[in-house]
């Protein structure tokens, strides 16, 4: 799984503090080209596949107000 997160939006620290707060939810690899952020996912846990796409990004969203 792909999440993209625009960089105008979101910053890299934002996205780093909420990657440690879910590592064990999944593995997550972060990279970045030039006008995005993005998040891979793999090895997701099958309690949460359905929904960890959208609570991550509110989860983001959050600490960005942090």
């Amino acid at each position: 799984m792909e999440i993209r997160f625009n960089k105008s939006l979101y910053s890299r620290a934002a996205l780093e503090s909420a990657i440690v707060d879910y590592q064990g939810l999944a593995v997550f690899v972060l990279r970045e080209d030039e006008n995005y952020f993005v998040v891979n996912l793999q090895d997701i846990d099958n309690e949460v596949v359905e929904r960890i796409e959208d609570e991550f990004a509110n989860y983001v969203l959050v600490a960005m107000k942090n």
